[in-house]
């Protein structure tokens, strides 16, 4: 049986810019009643540098940015834990889709990936899902989870690997058994394709990700992000509203690094 493992990143980790565990370990007992320092931790998330247009090159591939709350799903065992972008633990508030994940075909795997409220359009609604998000425990009807890397699974740290093939496993991994919340957004070869089709359907934008890129805690050049104009207009307040609150983080040093 896989037992814990070490890699760069984790040694990162361990210096107290990464995970908030010494290592990622499972086991197949459930993990309910472990002590905290043996459970799989809490991952820093990637974070895509903003870019007025997508990249070009063979090396990018593209996915649509969906409209909606970071979100990490940590399946260690039996037990289920959702974190926040920032590691405030959701599970509590999103049982239902805890529940879900429950039946991820995998002893131990952490996902990444954005948790939307979708209307009856079928697009993302970040004002609907803000206001779901006010309640003690939102509504599950609407809320889904657009999932776009695996950063483990079965006790292999996965961050070291291609993007295409992180990809690759999470896409086998959800063929087995489907998640009925979850959804993976197609890959694109042409970024400025893309934007263009999501301008025309009112999406946030693009994240464009270079293919042979590990995954990375924190502000990473190999995934960019190109936002929309006409929703750069909409959201023009709420853009204000997250720079003050990104330079009052960054000056009482909780900001991004």
């Amino acid at each position: 049986m896989p037992g814990s493992f070490r890699s760069p990143e984790v040694a990162e980790h361990q210096e107290g810019r990464g995970a908030t565990a010494s290592h990622l370990s499972w086991r197949t007992r459930t993990t309910k009643n472990r002590p905290v320092s043996q459970r799989l931790p809490f991952i820093r998330p990637c974070l895509a540098v903003p870019a007025k247009a997508p990249p070009k090159g063979d090396q990018w591939v593209h996915e649509a940015k969906w409209d909606g709350y970071r979100i990490q799903i940590v399946k260690d065992g039996s037990d289920v834990r959702l974190y926040s972008k920032s590691g405030t633990e959701w599970t509590k508030r999103l049982p239902s889709i805890a529940d879900a994940f429950t039946k991820l075909p995998a002893r131990s795997a952490i996902l990444d990936g954005e948790l939307c409220f979708c209307d009856e359009r079928g697009g993302p609604n970040f004002r609907a899902l803000h206001h779901a998000m006010r309640k003690a425990k939102p509504a599950p009807e609407r809320l889904v989870v657009f999932a776009f890397d695996l950063m483990h699974l079965e006790g292999v740290d996965l961050r070291a690997k291609p993007l295409q093939e992180r990809r690759r496993r999470m896409v086998d991994l959800v063929s087995v058994r489907p998640i009925p919340c979850m959804f993976i957004g197609d890959h694109f070869a042409n970024g400025a394709v893309l934007l263009g089709h999501c301008e025309r359907f009112g999406l946030e934008g693009v994240v464009s990700k270079r293919r042979d890129a590990p995954y990375a805690s924190g502000e990473c050049k190999a995934w960019v992000k190109s936002k929309c104009d006409a929703w750069k207009e909409k959201n023009k307040e709420r853009g204000r509203l997250f720079e003050e609150a990104q330079l009052r983080d960054t000056t009482t040093g909780r900001g991004r690094r």
